[in-house]
């Protein structure tokens, strides 16, 4: 386990939040962004990651399953995202991609090359069994994309600033970054969707905050549409 301070801000003072599976989940003082304090160590995240298992008091197995459903989803997304407004096309990166919902929806939906990036070897190898272009790990030329998406991989990344700008640098001139995360961190604890699901959470940020890192990172924000958790 490791004490850390807030990503965003850097602030180290914080208040209670919430508790959770042996895990306590702090407000910061600063921004008020919400992150697991302490958590477990940069090893810890790495295997757990790489294993979909993730261990508190209970162990979290999150390895899942592909779900047929979260195509349609994928899909209605995208027609929204880019009504009134042409799609990329060309190389497109989903990081996290999971069992590969979403690179089925990109299939369906654009003319993109869609490949996947997923660290979970569990779910990489079942994405590839489904004939998708999914690995564990990927060399990316600098500039090299057109686009690259990350859905619901923020609140799980330690150092989602370090991951972003690692992604920039990846994606062309006028490139698309298309980022899917939580809008949470305003709400009172008592109204904050449970289960937190810690240690697989490690953050839960809000618009504010997410802005205001990828302008950081050198991202122009073009476009943002909110859509209720399921």
């Amino acid at each position: 386990m490791q004490s850390v301070g807030c990503y965003h801000c850097g602030t180290r003072a914080h208040r209670p939040y919430a508790e959770e599976n042996g895990f306590s989940l702090v407000k910061c003082d600063g921004c008020g962004l919400l992150y697991v304090n302490p958590r477990p160590s940069d090893d810890e995240i790495t295997e757990e990651m790489r294993s979909g298992l993730h261990r508190g008091e209970v162990v979290l197995d999150r390895v899942g399953h592909f779900i047929d459903a979260k195509v349609e989803g994928y899909q209605s997304v995208l027609a929204d995202l880019f009504e009134g407004w042409p799609p990329p096309s060309g190389s497109w990166l989903d990081v996290g991609c999971g069992h590969g919902e979403f690179l089925v929806a990109l299939q369906t939906s654009l003319e993109v090359s869609p490949v996947g990036l997923e660290p979970c070897v569990p779910k990489a190898e079942a994405a590839r069994a489904r004939g998708l272009d999914v690995a564990p790990t990927r060399e990316v030329s600098p500039g090299s994309l057109q686009a690259l998406s990350s859905l619901n991989v923020f609140s799980h990344l330690p150092d989602p600033i370090e991951s972003l700008r690692t992604w920039t640098r990846w994606l062309a001139p006028g490139g698309l970054l298309v980022l899917q995360t939580g809008d949470s961190a305003c709400l009172p604890a008592r109204h904050h969707h449970r289960p937190f699901d810690l240690p697989d959470h490690l953050s839960f940020a809000n618009q504010r905050i997410v802005r205001e890192i990828l302008e950081r990172c050198g991202m122009q924000v073009l476009r943002r549409r909110h859509y209720r958790h399921a």
